[in-house]
């Protein structure tokens, strides 16, 4: 009897398991960057059940979490050539999740996709060497090859000019399907510019007709709407923008207005509203 109390006295004794969220995963990093997938690796945590990743277009809002199952890779695919992105991964079981690890390739949080490939003029010349062995006439395989176009901003259609970008940004004009947005397609769509990738602060942006400037603020999901003020540059309806999203050029009576630093970084702070913003402040 005494042999049976103390035996489950010392079952009692034993320590309780700890019921915890795992530590996050480590070795974190990306590798096998194609024009359009990036992979994402890491070490495994002690206690992990699975694994959740995501990843944004730098600069851009995170996409939602994915549960990739207990695996120690996952390729994120269908992303855009020659363009900036960031991933993130966490370990998870059953009592949650833990902290979040970004990757990091040669250092840097940006893991940066390759430029969309082009057909070469040599495979041009040994695809027509092979439909045709008999041809030796040094003009059959004089076939010029596409020049790849990395900066689209210098390849607009007339009516759209872009300046003050650096490398890494892109852009390509759309119409009432890019725009996306019925709201502002009924106000009298005239043109619209979608830019993304590394934007800076001052890419300046005009359109060869008079009209009022709005901005679909690629920095939220969905795009925010906002007013753009614009002003009047060798004839053309300029305005400036500060990150990644579509410039829309809509019919009306835009007053023109000349570029003022102070009036931009206030419409850039109101396009940053905090997360809960205050009540204003009662004057004495």
């Amino acid at each position: 009897m005494r042999c049976c109390f103390l035996a489950s006295l010392s079952l009692f004794a034993l320590p309780a398991l700890a019921q915890s969220a795992p530590p996050p995963p480590t070795n974190v990093s990306t590798s096998n960057i194609t024009n359009d997938s990036i992979t994402l690796t890491w070490t495994k945590s002690s206690g992990a059940t699975s694994y959740e990743t995501r990843y944004n277009r730098n600069p851009g809002l995170f996409d939602d979490w994915i549960d990739v199952g207990d695996v120690a890779r996952y390729t994120f695919t269908g992303l855009l050539p020659n363009t900036n992105y960031r991933a993130r991964v966490r370990a998870k079981n059953a009592y949650g999740e833990s902290g979040w690890v970004i990757s990091l390739f040669n250092g840097s949080e940006n893991s940066r996709t390759s430029p969309a490939p082009t057909r070469s003029s040599r495979d041009s010349r040994d695809n027509d060497d092979d439909d045709d062995d008999d041809d030796e006439s040094p003009a059959s395989t004089a076939i010029p090859s596409a020049t790849p176009i990395r900066d689209t901003l210098n390849y607009l259609p007339a009516g759209i000019q872009v300046s003050n970008w650096v490398d890494g940004a892109q852009g390509q004009r759309v119409g009432a399907a890019g725009v996306g947005r019925a709201d502002v397609i009924e106000q009298g769509l005239l043109d619209a510019v979608d830019v993304w990738g590394f934007v800076t602060p001052g890419v300046e942006v005009c359109f060869n007709q008079p009209g009022r400037v709005v901005f679909l603020d690629a920095a939220y999901a969905p795009r925010q709407l906002f007013d753009l003020p614009a002003y009047q540059r060798d004839g053309m309806t300029c305005t400036t923008i500060d990150s990644a999203g579509t410039v829309v050029l809509l019919r009306g009576a835009g007053k023109a207005r000349r570029r003022n630093p102070a009036r931009r970084k206030a419409q850039a702070a109101r396009r940053r509203p905090p997360p809960n913003p205050a009540s204003p402040t009662a004057s004495c």
